[in-house]
Formats: C-alpha cells, sequence, structure tokens
C-alpha cells in the first residue's frame, strides 16, 4: 500500500440543535493541496506526496457538524507524476485518488463515530442493529434468540 502515513493536524467540532426525525448526516472528503515532500528514511530518492486534505461530517438541517483536517503521506510507484498531475488540473492520477480516498474516509469516519458520541450526536455511519427474532409460533423456536441485520460487507 502506498499509503505510508496520515496525521490529523485539525478537529473542530460543533452541536447547534437536538437532532430531530428526518436528519440526514453527509460526509465529504477533499483534497485540499498536494506537493512533494522530502524524506531521506523511506528510499524512493527521499520523496513523497504529501496531500492535505479535509474531511467534513455535516448534520442537516442545522444541527452539527464535525471537521477534520489532516495530511497523508503517498509513496508514488513507478515515474511520480502526482504533484505535477496537481499543479496542472487540481486532480491525480486516478489510483492514487481512489487509495487516498479511500483512506480518509475510513480513518475520517472512525474518528467522526468517536466524536459524535462524545457530542451525543447519531453516528455518521450505519451501525448494525440487533433485535428479538420475531417467534413464528413454530414448535421448537426459541424466544430469546436475536437476530441482526447489518448490510456491510467486510
Amino acid at each position: 500500500m502506498p499509503v505510508i502515513g496520515m496525521q490529523i493536524t485539525k478537529i473542530e467540532a460543533l452541536r447547534k440543535n437536538n437532532p430531530s426525525a428526518g436528519f440526514k448526516v453527509e460526509s465529504v472528503p477533499s483534497i485540499v493541496s498536494v506537493e512533494e515532500k522530502d524524506l531521506p528514511a523511506i528510499g524512493n530518492n527521499g520523496k513523497a506526496l504529501a496531500i492535505n486534505f479535509n474531511f467534513n461530517v455535516d448534520y442537516k438541517p442545522d444541527i452539527a457538524s464535525i471537521k477534520i483536517a489532516g495530511e497523508i503521506l503517498y509513496l508514488e510507484e513507478g515515474e511520480r507524476v502526482g504533484a505535477k498531475t496537481w499543479a496542472k488540473s487540481k486532480s491525480l492520477p486516478q489510483d492514487v485518488m481512489v487509495e487516498v480516498y479511500n483512506m480518509i474516509f475510513r480513518k475520517g469516519l472512525l474518528k467522526a463515530l468517536e466524536l459524535s458520541d462524545d457530542m451525543q450526536l447519531p453516528p455518521p455511519l450505519q451501525i448494525p442493529i440487533v433485535a428479538p427474532k420475531k417467534n413464528s409460533g413454530k414448535a421448537g423456536d426459541k424466544d430469546n434468540e436475536i437476530e441482526g441485520q447489518s448490510s456491510y460487507i467486510g
């Protein structure tokens, strides 16, 4: 995996109102800047991409927001074109973008989940729910069984 490190540089969380029925949660990652960074200890001529990002979780309408900023260090394999591509078009090669956005979502949602719990907000992602199993009335059904629902595949 070419992502070799990630650090969070800023966290801001604000709760304005209590959640009400019909609220919506949006999670949006964005890349702010990309530059080459000298890291002699990593080899590869000591160069890596320093990708600065924002990850925003908004509870709508006007309930709360969580904002996370940070930096990802990405080690390009082969020809290094990321910084040049960013300078020209404010985008990165698709394989780099996919990996970087997946890392931002993975780490950002975990941190936002922790913060939402601290702020007594609903989680920013769907968590499986366990419920009592419905009794079908058939012989042998147990009253104390449970069933869970989840659409997550991991």
